[in-house]
């Protein structure tokens, strides 16, 4: 039996957990955001800090996988992954543990014990993803800006130089051009 100094010790040490989630692939997409927003006020509910967390992307199995919801078997191709990482001490992860394994929209869920350091890596690596796809989105959409400017130029100039062949010549132009030819 644990003795009331190493319970406090236990819960008053705090480490760096990671959640890594599996959601259902049948949720609608602010299902999916609900249910992101549900884990992190379970997490500082129980008086944990978040640290970092990648938001939940649909994403094909490799294999395919089950669960058991109202005594149904239920085969998912694909699901919403997601992970969580946070500080809290081991009494509040046993409590969000137990919040998990009773979720019956989580397909698979992983709760590990990890360190801080590489955290900072992988939030800038998260990031720099983000603003580079971002930046290719700004400027796919400034070049189909361009390409509608251009389009809409030449139809523009089409439509001057159809206007001006649609027009009679009058003689003194006739008589420019000759001179024009005849001088060369």
């Amino acid at each position: 039996m644990k003795s009331k100094v190493e319970v406090e010790e236990k819960e008053a040490k705090s480490n760096v957990y990671e959640i890594g989630y599996l959601l259902v692939p049948t949720m609608s997409e602010k299902g999916v955001s609900e249910k992101s927003e549900a884990f992190r006020k379970m997490i500082e509910l129980t008086k944990g800090s978040i640290i970092a967390e990648g938001k939940p992307v649909l994403q094909d199995l490799a294999y395919e996988m089950s669960i058991i919801v109202s005594n149904k078997k239920e085969i998912h191709n694909s699901g919403y992954f997601g992970w969580i990482k946070f500080e809290a001490n081991s009494t509040q992860v046993e409590k969000i543990e137990k919040d998990l394994k009773e979720d019956v929209e989580i397909i698979r869920f992983i709760l590990i014990k990890t360190v801080l350091e590489d955290t900072l890596s992988i939030i800038e690596k998260t990031l720099a993803s983000e603003i580079e796809t971002k930046a290719r989105a700004a400027i796919k959409e400034e070049e189909k800006v361009l390409e509608s400017k251009n389009k809409q130029r030449r139809e523009e100039e089409k439509a001057k130089e159809k206007k001006k062949a649609a027009e009679p010549i009058s003689k003194e132009e006739i008589d420019e051009t000759i001179d024009k030819l005849i001088a060369e």
